[in-house]
């Protein structure tokens, strides 16, 4: 009888033991310390508003031509497409030639080209910076309001963003 008392004041110690095991990894939690990373890192923030370098500009796209990549120079856009996505419907005439010109390494201007007057071609004087109507002497500043008449209409003007060899145009 005394074998069957072992037996079982053993059976109890090893089942207590295992209980005691049980709950004292249960409490560790999943058994990372406070001072493990975490296993999952969180991914950093989003920028809102990522960096644009590189990034294709918003707006319709017109390849430069050689004389527009010089400072001083113009090129004229008559593409149906770009002129009517721009809607450059200035005068009632229909869609309207855009002038643009290349005031700075930086800088393209670009406004309707016919003047609101007498519907002349206006041409680009580098020298005084604005656009200037041959047929009756009307001035326009190269955001396309009147600076000298007879003309009393600005011209349409359009957002210019130089991008690579090409201008983006958007409506101003």
């Amino acid at each position: 009888m005394s074998e069957n008392r072992n037996e079982t004041t053993r059976r109890r110690f090893l089942q207590s033991g295992a209980v005691l095991a049980i709950l004292g990894w249960v409490g560790c939690g999943d058994g990372a310390s406070p001072t493990d990373p975490d296993p999952t890192p969180t991914p950093p923030p989003i920028d809102p508003d990522p960096p644009t370098t590189g990034e294709t500009p918003p707006g319709v796209e017109v390849k430069m031509s050689a004389q527009l990549k010089q400072v001083g120079g113009t090129q004229e856009v008559k593409d149906a497409a770009v002129l009517m996505e721009l809607g450059t419907d200035n005068n009632g005439r229909g869609n309207e030639t855009i002038l643009l010109a290349r005031v700075s390494e930086e800088e393209v201007a670009a406004n309707t080209a016919l003047c609101t007057h007498a519907q002349c071609v206006s041409a680009y004087n580098a020298n005084r910076e604005r656009l200037e109507c041959p047929c009756h002497g009307s001035q326009f500043g190269l955001d396309g309001q009147v600076i000298v008449g007879p003309a009393n209409r600005p011209l349409l003007n359009f957002k210019a963003t130089i991008h690579e060899d090409s201008v983006f145009l958007e409506k101003a």
